[in-house]
């Protein structure tokens, strides 16, 4: 296939683009600092902006299918518009996919899955206090983070509600567990709906690596067209 990767440095965007390689496709590889990228001869690198709706547009151009991996941080201090750069980030994107009549496989947040069927996790009251008491030392920068304001959750959230009940084009959604961690690849996880995930009273988790093989595993194969789902480990 050739897949076009929005934000192929990132932290899972990374992980994604490796296993792409793997499997044979041809990534169109989209970030902002293209230095960044390795290089391999199924990697095209694509220098494009999110933010920049012409840049992104025609960097996904061409291609059979669509991944987002955009993240603009967690770091409300380095930046104080994060909640505003993932909204807008989203809007450019869908647009962009709309557009090109391509499908897209869109990486988001935990803040949008259900721990009730009225209440998303990044409007829970108790969010992020209660659930990040058991949050891995590998995450306590992101516990930190979201201690300071609730921004990127919400962002995450505000997200899906743009995809929800629109099928005016090919879209699937799928949400990390809250405890995704930087790790090895095990190749197995298992499937989840849109509900908060839990092992036993606590925050189910992942490993960035075998999220990165469901993202795949739905890009080549849809199984949750228009759908909203998680895996966990």
């Amino acid at each position: 296939m050739r897949i076009a990767l929005i934000g192929a440095t990132g932290f899972v965007g990374s992980r994604i683009l490796s296993e792409a390689i793997e499997r044979g496709h041809r990534v169109g590889a989209i970030v902002r600092n293209i230095d960044r990228l390795p290089r391999h001869p199924n990697i095209i690198p694509w220098q494009a902006d999110v933010q920049d709706f012409g840049s992104i547009a025609s960097a996904i151009a061409g291609h059979d299918a669509v991944i987002s991996a955009y993240n603009p941080g967690h770091d409300l201090a380095a930046n104080p518009h994060l909640y505003r750069d993932i909204v807008e980030g989203a809007i450019k994107i869908i647009a962009a996919a709309r557009r090109n009549g391509i499908r897209l496989v869109y990486v988001g947040g935990a803040g949008s899955l259900h721990v009730r069927p009225d209440l998303m996790l990044a409007d829970d009251p108790d969010f992020p206090s209660e659930y990040s008491k058991h949050s891995p030392p590998s995450l306590a920068h992101f516990t930190e983070a979201k201690k300071l304001g609730k921004d990127v959750p919400l962002g995450g959230r505000t997200a899906f509600l743009l995809f929800e009940h629109d099928r005016s084009f090919a879209w699937s959604f799928i949400s990390p567990p809250l405890f995704m961690e930087p790790g090895h690849r095990t190749g197995k996880y298992r499937m989840g709906t849109d509900a908060f995930p839990l092992e036993g009273a606590i925050p189910a988790g992942i490993f960035a690596e075998d999220f990165a093989i469901a993202v795949m595993d739905e890009t080549e194969d849809p199984r949750h067209l228009y759908g909203h789902f998680t895996v966990t480990r």
